[in-house]
Parts: C-alpha cells; structure tokens; sequence
C-alpha cells in the first residue's frame, strides 16, 4: 500500500508540473502572506473534500443499479455491462485510495499535495465517465452518458473547492477529454448519429460542457476571491484581536505598575512619616538631652562658683586682721573650687568638641609600654592620695607592645578609666582598695584592662548606656570631692568613636569591682613613636624669669588676671587691649620680645592672624601663643596651622608650660628688664 501511495503522489507531481499556469488569477498575497492564506485554505477545505469524494464514490457506486436494469432491459447493453461494471468498480476503487490519501495530515498541511489530489480525483470520475460513454451503445450513450459528464463536470467545480488556477487547468483537461469522447463517439458510431434527432446530442453534450467549464471557472474565481477577502478580514481581525490584547496585556502590565506604584509610594509615604517621627523623637530627645545637659552644666558650675563667692568676705576679713591661717585656708578653699570649676568646664569642652566633630583622630605606631611607664609615677601617687594601690601588669621584656592608636586619645581614655577606678574605690574593703592596669597582646589585637575592687556598677544602668552618658554619675553618695563631673566615661565614649578598631568592654558586680577592657590593634614594632607623658610639674618656671612677653588681650578682666600671673613668674608683660594698640607699640618697643600672646578674636573683626602678620612685618619671626575662648579648629587657618593654641580656661600650669616650651632655658638667660 505505501508503494502504491508513493507511485500515485509522484503521478500527481508530475501532473501538476505538466499543467501550465493562467495568467486570470485573483491577485495574490505578497511574500509569507500568500503561504498563510494557501495553507489556510487548504486546512478550512480538507473536511468538505472528503466528504465530497465520499458521496461521489457512492453517487457513482449506485448507478450500479442502473447499469443492471439496462443491461436486462437491452441485449445491446448487457453484451457491454461486464466492461462497463469493471469501470465503475475501477473508478470506485481509486476513490477510496485517494480517500485514504485525504487522511494523511499532509492534506491539511500540504498544499500542493492537496491540490494534487483533488484534480486526480477530479479527473479520475472524468476519465471513468468519458470511457463508459465510448463503451455503451448508442442511444445510451446520448441518453445517459452524455448527461453524466455534464453531472460530473458540474460536481467537480462545484464541490471540491478548487482556486481559480486548479480550474483553469481542470478545465482545459476537461474539454480535451470531452471532444476526444464526443469525436469518437461521432466517429466510432457514425451510422447511430445519422439520423436527424440524434445529430443535436453530440453539439448540445459540448455547448453544456462548455458552459459548464465557463461558469465552474468563473465560480471557483469568485469563491477563491471572495476567500482571499475573507482571509484578509479574519487576518486584519487576528491582527485586531492581537493588537487588543496586547494592549490589554500592557493595560494589565501598566496596572500592575500603577499598583505596584501606589504601594512604593505608600511605603515610600509611610516610610517618610516614619522617618520624621522618628527625626521628631530624636530631636525631641536630642532637645531632652540638651536641656538636662545644660541643666546638670548649669548646676554643677554653680556649686565651685558658690564656693569662690562664699570665701571672698571671710578671706577679706582674715587679711584685714592679719590671720594667716585663716587665709592660708580660705586661700586653699578658693584654689579648691577654682580647680573643680576649670575641670568641670576643660571636661564641657572637650565633649562639645569631641561629640560635633571638629577634633580628628591620628592613628600611628605608638610604643604603649613607654606611655604607661611615663604615666604609672602619676597614677600611682594619684591613687595613694586616696588611700589606695596601683599595680600595673605589663608583657616581660623584650616581647614589644606597641598600639596603631593616637597617643594623646590613649592617653585620656587611660586617665579617665583609672581616674574613675580612683574615685569609685571602696576604702571599707579589709584588703584595702586596689586596682590594675593589665596590658597583654593576642595575636594582632593589644588589651588594656583597668580592674578594681570599687563599689562596682548596678547591671542595669550598664545594659541601659546610662553611664556613657553625659553628667551622669551612678553613686551620688560620693563627697563633693570624689563626686567629680560625670563626664569621663561620656568623653571616653567619644573619643573610641572616634578610633577605628577600637573597643571597649565592660563587667562589673555591686559590691565586687568593675572591668573595664579597652582593645585596639597591634602594630610593627620597628615603627613605634615615643609618646608624649604627663606635662611638667612646673619646678623649672625659674627658667621663665626676665622673658619679655607681649599680651593682647580684649578681655580687661583677663589681661589684668594674666599679666599679674606672668609677673609672678618673673616675667616682664606689656599688655595691649587691641590690635591698633599693639601695631602702635611696635615700632617703641625696647628690645626684642621673646614670646608674644595673643587672644583669636580681637575687636574691630581682627584675629590673631592679624596680630602674627603685624608681628612679622613689624619685628620679625617671634614665637606666638594663642589662646580662646571658641571651639574652632585652628589648625584650618593656614597662618596659624604650625602655631601652638590652649583653649579657656587654661590653668596657671598649663600656660607656663607652654611658655617653656616655646622659650626653653638658655645659658645666657638673664633678669635684665627694660628700664
């Protein structure tokens, strides 16, 4: 069967090869369109061209009945039926090959092999039709027969669906077999077609066919038109349908975006509502923080100002009788309560400076073992003051132990951890009060622990924070001298936030003594800097005696106050209230001075900058001092970057040191003063 198949599909090839192309053919579709529309075409027909063979194969199986009432009818006839049942049978049995054919997928897919089949079955039913019209005899031939061509060529473009071109081509293969038929038909039974009412029949036959061919092409042209249209209009309706939804599909898209849109904008919203209720909570509590700060300020610099306006009218009286002691020891109250006053006020401007951040960090090699040993003389006698020891536990040499930190934020946070060790001590303890400063080094990382056997700290207030912040102290019951400002863990604080890598740990029991662990990074030993130590004690001020100074100074109170220290010390002061003064004096000076100091912000908009070029262009290269009251950043103005600043209030100690540095002992120092 599949060799039969493929003998019929090569016979239908080459039939369709053989049948030449019309040029009056509906236009066609440009290039994938046309293949669109043929394939189209062929899938909508497939199932009304098989049921067309069908009901031609029994249509032409049921003259079978015919044949046989002639054939018993007439002797002519039955002399012919054998040959003319075995057509029929023939034409039968191909119909239901190309039946079989039709189920193949290939006819709805395939449109050449469609059109193949259709004109083979086409012309099979002519063919069979046109052969048993030469075989039967006349009049039967004319009576039936001829009739029978006109029905099959009427079935043919009729039922199939054939385009215009498939007509035009079963056309031509149509009248070619009906005038071979008709001319043999005259010609084979010449002495039948004689007679006058027989000669009409064969003209008739061929006017009806070719009527039937005219008109089944002008059909077929039509239908395949109006197909074409109707391809167009579904395709233009496709192209709708999908131009619709897609843009449904980008309505929904958009939709979704919008949606999505409204829900970022809600977040966004409730995101920003939130942020400004939490900016207002913060600022409120910043404001809280503010005023409780100013506050706790406010009321701890009132009690040594208190303290200093109390002894002014009994040291009066006792220098007025003459009682020594008795100004000896108001004299000491009044230095007492001047020495808190400028702690408490040096410990508010630090954590101003420290919190806004104008104070920058330097991190370098430090050699922590030679810092420690400069400070431990110092924290020894500080913590024997109070009746308490201070050990200190340092790696055995030659083990280095050296720190990437900045010396003097080091050196603070140390002062401020055993300071607070020092003044929260419990003298009760029957071992005495003690504490330690640990040093080791793990790996990469150096550890500094302060431990002591104080009075300790209430779990709570350390899972709060509450003993980083500022004025806030956690045993109140302390005397006013060991009750200190409550600022040195909040500067310990700031100072740590301000060093990278560095960190603070803390284990404390009421009762048992606190821990306090501060860890920073190791560094190379070989890059280590010697650290500055603590500051001089001040027995080499006889050095300082005969210096010749300049002060200006706006402030008279302050003019006054530090002329008369520097007088004390055996200096010789000429003070200036302005700049315009002290530009006055420069071209009568004397001799040459050996220090000048210089308050920043001078009357008239003029600053020390001001004062320094004066200086310069006046006198010369004289080493310069400022001192202020602000909390800038010197070292931002290029003029006075390389030149050393002390912040109000500085002590007595701190302004003499600075001076020897500034001017250290020559060995031809002098008292000589100016007459």
């Amino acid at each position: 069967m599949q060799t039969a198949f493929s003998f019929l599909d090569k016979g239908l090839r080459g039939l369709g090869s053989w049948l030449p192309p019309w040029p009056l053919l509906p236009r066609r579709f440009e290039g994938e369109r046309e293949q669109n529309f043929l394939l189209d075409f062929t899938a909508r027909l497939a199932p009304l061209r098989r049921t067309a063979l069908i009901l031609g194969g029994l249509t032409w199986l049921s003259y079978l009945l015919l044949d046989h009432a002639l054939a018993a009818a007439d002797a002519n006839y039955r002399a012919v039926v054998r040959e003319v049942v075995m057509v029929r049978l023939g034409a039968a049995l191909l119909f239901v090959i190309l039946f079989l054919l039709t189920r193949r997928p290939r006819f709805k897919q395939d449109t050449a092999y469609a059109d193949r089949l259709v004109l083979l079955g086409s012309l099979t039913a002519y063919i069979a039709m046109c052969m048993l019209t030469v075989i039967v005899p006349h009049p039967f031939d004319q009576l039936y027969f001829f009739t029978g061509m006109v029905v099959v060529a009427v079935a043919v473009f009729t039922l199939f669906g054939l385009r215009a071109s498939q007509a035009l081509q079963l056309a031509a293969c149509l009248s070619m077999l009906s005038a071979l038929t008709i001319g043999w038909c005259v010609q084979g039974k010449g002495q039948n077609f004689n007679l006058v009412q027989s000669q009409h029949y064969p003209l008739s036959t061929a006017l009806f066919l070719s009527t039937v061919g005219v008109m089944g092409c002008v059909v077929c042209y039509l239908l395949e038109v109006f197909a074409r249209r109707s391809f167009m209009a579904r395709e233009d309706l496709a192209h709708q349908n999908e131009a619709v939804r897609l843009q449904g599909e980008e309505l929904h898209r958009v939709n979704l975006a919008l949606a999505q849109t409204n829900r970022e904008v809600q977040e966004r919203m409730q995101a920003v509502l939130a942020l400004k209720e939490r900016l207002r909570v913060e600022a409120e509590q910043r404001s809280r923080d503010k005023s409780r700060f100013i506050a706790s300020a406010v009321h701890d610099l009132r009690q040594p100002v208190q303290a200093i306006v109390n002894v002014q009218r009994p040291l009066e009286r006792a220098i007025l009788q003459a009682d020594v002691s008795e100004a000896r020891a108001l004299l000491s109250l009044s230095r007492m309560a001047a020495a808190s006053l400028h702690e408490q006020l040096a410990a508010i401007l630090d954590i101003s400076r420290l919190e806004s951040g104008m104070v920058k960090a330097t991190p370098m090699p430090v050699d922590v073992r030679a810092l420690i040993r400069s400070l431990q003389e110092g924290w020894e006698a500080q913590a024997a003051e109070q009746q308490a020891r201070f050990y200190c536990e340092m790696p055995q040499e030659p083990l280095p132990f050296v720190g990437f930190t900045d010396p003097q934020f080091l050196l603070r946070i140390l002062n401020n951890l055993i300071s607070n060790a020092i003044k929260y001590r419990d003298p009760a303890r029957p071992d005495g009060a003690w504490l330690k400063l640990q040093c080791r080094q793990q790996g990469q990382v150096l550890t500094m622990t302060v431990v002591d056997n104080g009075i300790g700290i209430p779990q709570s207030l350390i899972d709060e924070g509450s003993i980083f912040r500022p004025f806030f102290q956690a045993n109140n019951h302390l005397s006013q001298g060991d009750k200190g400002v409550g600022l040195g863990l909040a500067i310990v604080k700031a100072l740590l936030a301000l060093l990278p890598d560095h960190q603070l740990g803390l284990q404390s029991r009421l009762g048992e003594g606190s821990s306090f662990s501060l860890t920073l990074p190791a560094a190379s030993p070989g890059a280590a800097r010697s650290s500055p130590g603590l500051p001089s004690d001040g027995h080499h001020y006889e050095h300082l005696q005969g210096l010749y100074v300049l002060l200006v100074e706006d402030d008279d109170l302050v003019r006054d106050s530090t002329q008369r220290l520097l007088a004390s010390a055996g200096m010789v002061c000429e003070a200036f209230a302005s700049l315009q003064a002290f530009e006055a004096a420069l071209p009568g000076l004397e001799r040459e001075p050996d220090v000048v100091l210089s308050d920043y912000r001078l009357p008239g908009d003029r600053t020390a900058v001001d004062v320094l070029r004066s200086l310069r262009q006046g006198v010369g290269e004289i080493p310069m001092l400022v001192f202020s009251g602000e909390s800038g950043d010197f070292s931002r103005v290029p003029e006075l970057a390389d030149l050393p600043a002390l912040r109000k209030p500085v002590t007595p100690e701190t302004l003499l040191q600075a001076l020897l540095t500034l001017c250290p002992p020559r060995p031809d120092a002098g008292t000589t003063q100016p007459e």
